[in-house]
């Protein structure tokens, strides 16, 4: 019998709606999980202060892991869940900038990096109020970008970029608004995995499981490496590609991460 599942869960356009930002229709899960006395470990795009707020709005008490997978945030040895420990897991914002003439060499488009926008503009694009785009901009381990003239990459251009950053230990993914450029081993998939190894040794519990859901490219390596990995329906439907055996989800965004919670929950 399987005691526990730790489940890992992607925020934008999975726990959170794409548009709104509301988690009323993620409660009926995040509920469940409490219930059943499953970890709720979120994994973002998302910067650290952003998460942060979140999570302490959430009640969460277990780490999270911000800008897809560049850092994990540790909860305080001393338990204190207002206290984390910061653990940058890739190359820092300032030497991945020395790589942008690369990413450029590998794209067909005008790059306009994050970090170059004004607040205003990222407030637009994002649909956030200004003070929490300002947390949008606070970049430890990645450098988000927008290609011009709302030109999107397929998942086989995104591939074939890869193919050259991979060289210098660079990676590209694709999420719900923006492109991530990040050191290669800085993925949610490493990242999980890591924090997966950690928890069974502080719940010790051997026989605890694991689950992900999320909704994006840059979501595919954390669904890769769990137990039970649930594909949610975003705002493009299905868009993206799997070699390996996932659940969809029916519903879309917050209303399909809790189907996926209660699909998890009437299997384990």
């Amino acid at each position: 019998m399987i005691n526990r599942v730790i489940v890992f869960s992607d925020i934008d356009g999975t726990l959170l709606d794409h548009y709104t930002y509301s988690y009323q229709l993620s409660k009926p899960g995040i509920a469940l999980l409490k219930e059943k006395g499953y970890p709720l470990v979120l994994v973002s795009s998302k910067t650290f202060p952003e998460m942060r707020i979140l999570h302490h709005e959430l009640a969460l008490v277990y780490p999270f892991v911000f800008e897809n997978g560049g850092g994990i945030a540790w909860i305080s040895d001393a338990g204190d869940k207002n206290d984390y420990t910061v653990q940058l897991r890739g190359m820092d914002t300032g030497t991945l900038e020395e790589y942008v003439p690369l990413l450029r060499s590998t794209i067909d488009g005008e790059i306009v990096l994050l970090k170059d926008m004004p607040v205003e503009a990222v407030a637009r694009i994002t649909g956030l109020p200004e003070d929490k785009a300002a947390l949008a901009l606070n970049r430890q381990a990645s450098l988000p970008f927008i290609i011009g003239e709302k030109q999107k990459l397929s998942q086989e251009d995104v591939e074939n970029a890869n193919s050259i950053l991979g060289k210098e230990n660079l990676m590209l993914t694709r999420g719900g608004r923006f492109y991530h450029f990040s050191s290669r081993n800085a993925n949610k998939g490493d990242a999980v995995k890591e924090v997966a190894e950690r928890m069974v040794v502080v719940l010790k519990d051997s026989k605890i499981k694991t689950a992900a859901i999320g909704d994006s490219m840059n979501d595919l390596p954390m669904l890769r490496v769990v137990d039970a990995p649930y594909l949610v329906k975003n705002q493009h439907g299905y868009d993206v590609q799997t070699d390996f055996p996932l659940t969809r989800t029916r519903d879309s965004g917050p209303a399909g991460f809790s189907e996926a919670v209660g699909k998890l929950c009437n299997t384990d």
